[in-house]
């Protein structure tokens, strides 16, 4: 029988290793640029905190993020909300196949998206054709190239976030607070003062993570021309500038900081409202109101996959187009793909093995929000910390010069998500399994080999899905640290859409999709195959 302190060293030493992990990916590439931003040779100088700080200019492009990011949050919630609730709780037909294309274009890069929308609301464009024939003589078809159209993009490009977020509170809502309303209320009557206030923090989560992601997105307004915080953000960074660029990243620090406090303070203790009992809801909605819907949801489909894809597909032709884009851009492929796997890994193995060393307790926490550092400070500034800290001879600059830099940005990037999955994957687990192990003398390894990591193999086949499919499409962290000769297809179509939407951005822009949608296509299928697996757990 193994010794009890032995397990208890080993697992510490391991718990050491993973913070050694966490720090050296999301901690010093930030550390290194607020030293180099605050001591200038030996000594502290902050004029670049002040310059930024108390420029008019930089408070605007401030405002002018935040406008952007409020619209996209404000329009995503519009759109998302009632299609969970028409998911949820209308239980509209094909519910399966309507989960799985709204979720389409969260899965989808937004500069592939904005690209999209370009092209619709062209000149030449359905969207655009089609409002020219509709305004008056003379007036100006709206452009998307412009604050409304950015904001347009963005909601349409993070809706289903609200949207899933309504779903998964509905799935914990208590049937039984139903049956008690609908003794003194009508059926509308219930599902506006009973439904909709107890699912309200959920769906407002969601809202609020739309803000967060909008507000730090730097390659929608840079193809649609808006000037705006993360845009001017990427300008110091492209130009190496660490200073500025550090300071910069101050204001949307403090903005994403609110935004975190807000949800912890104000709408997290509320989602302790939903019970999660699993009994049925009395509450039926009738016929009329289930068409209303499902044609509701087959619309925001429409509107938000198959026509920008199709408009994509039509601006591609003729078909040779893409063999073209194959011959010039097959090694991009390659690069990315390799990318993607080399980053799921290292992104899956490292949450699970962060979720079975420090399960949910305090130090869980505090490691959740360091790992929130990175992608909070956006991608841009990331890169650059990445580029101060690895840009060095020996080792460091062996990982510089090789895709071990890009796999790092992306890593750094998206580990809080990873970790979350892993996290909420071991939240299921029945503490009863590893406490009748360690009663039999199993060593803490090979509990976490033999019982954590079975059940826990759904979540990892998820994790590492979408941790591919964010690794595949991710630009942000990755513009500036790419190697050269090694171009990651996310880099070469933000290139070439500076350009404008021809041909060839268009076929690259959909193959490109094409492989991040087969790629969530089969991390579904398999995550649905083994995911009997989970009961066990209960």
């Amino acid at each position: 029988m193994r010794h009890p302190r032995t397990d208890v060293h080993t697992r510490r030493a391991a718990s050491l290793l993973v913070w050694a992990a966490v720090l050296v990916m999301a901690v010093l590439p930030v550390a290194i640029l607020f030293v180099r931003a605050i001591v200038v040779e030996g000594q502290v100088n902050l004029d670049s905190f002040r310059s930024v700080l108390f420029s008019t200019r930089q408070w605007r492009l401030l405002a002018n993020s935040v406008l952007v990011a409020g619209g996209a949050a404000c329009l995503a919630t519009l759109l998302g909300a009632p299609a969970g609730y028409a998911l949820a709780y209308a239980r509209v037909p094909a519910r399966r196949l309507l989960t799985a294309l709204l979720a389409i274009p969260a899965l989808l890069p937004p500069y592939v998206l904005a690209t999209a929308w370009a092209v619709m609301l062209g000149a030449n464009g359905v969207l655009g054709s089609w409002l020219g024939a509709l305004l008056p003589l003379g007036q100006a078809r709206p452009s998307p190239f412009s604050v409304p159209g950015t904001i347009l993009v963005l909601a349409f490009t993070y809706y289903p976030l609200v949207t899933f977020a309504a779903v998964a509170a509905l799935s914990r809502f208590d049937g039984r607070l139903e049956e008690a309303a609908l003794l003194t209320g009508a059926r509308a009557r219930v599902f506006r003062s009973v439904v909709v206030p107890l699912t309200l923090p959920s769906v407002l989560t969601g809202a609020l993570s739309v803000f967060v992601l909008a507000l730090l997105n730097f390659s929608v307004p840079s193809l649609l021309q808006v000037n705006t915080y993360p845009v001017e953000l990427y300008a110091s960074s492209a130009t190496y500038d660490f200073a500025a660029a550090t300071a910069q990243s101050l204001p949307l620090l403090a903005l994403c900081l609110i935004a975190l406090s807000a949800w912890a303070v104000v709408l997290r203790p509320r989602n302790a409202w939903l019970t999660g009992a699993r009994r049925e809801r009395s509450l039926r909605v009738s016929p009329r109101v289930r068409a209303w819907a499902a044609a509701g949801c087959w619309g925001l489909v429409l509107l938000s996959v198959f026509a920008p894809l199709a408009s994509l597909f039509v601006r591609s032709l003729p078909l040779r187009t893409y063999l073209s884009v194959w011959e010039t851009a097959r090694g991009e492929f390659g690069t990315s793909l390799l990318v993607g796997v080399l980053s799921a890994t290292l992104l899956a193995g490292l949450a699970f093995l962060q979720s079975a060393l420090l399960g949910k307790g305090r130090q869980a926490a505090v490691l959740m929000l360091v790992e929130l550092l990175p992608f909070a400070v956006t991608g841009p500034l990331l890169s650059l910390g990445l580029i101060a800290l690895w840009n060095r001879d020996g080792l460091p600059g062996l990982v510089y010069d090789s895709l071990a830099i890009v796999v790092l940005a992306c890593g750094a990037r998206y580990l809080f998500i990873a970790a979350g999955i892993l996290a909420a994957g071991g939240q299921r687990m029945n503490p009863r399994l590893h406490e009748a192990a360690r009663v039999q003398g199993i060593s803490w390894w090979r509990a976490m080999f033999g019982i954590t990591l079975p059940l826990q193999v759904p979540f990892l086949v998820a994790c590492w899905g979408l941790a591919f499919v964010l690794a595949v499409g991710e630009l942000d962290a990755t513009v500036l640290v790419c190697p050269p000769g090694k171009t990651t297809l996310a880099i070469r179509l933000f290139t070439l859409m500076h350009y404008g939407p021809d041909a060839y951005v268009a076929a690259l822009s959909l193959m490109t999709a094409l492989v991040i949608l087969c790629a969530g296509a089969c991390a579904a299928w398999a995550y649905g195959r083994i995911g009997n697996t989970r009961d066990a757990s209960h």
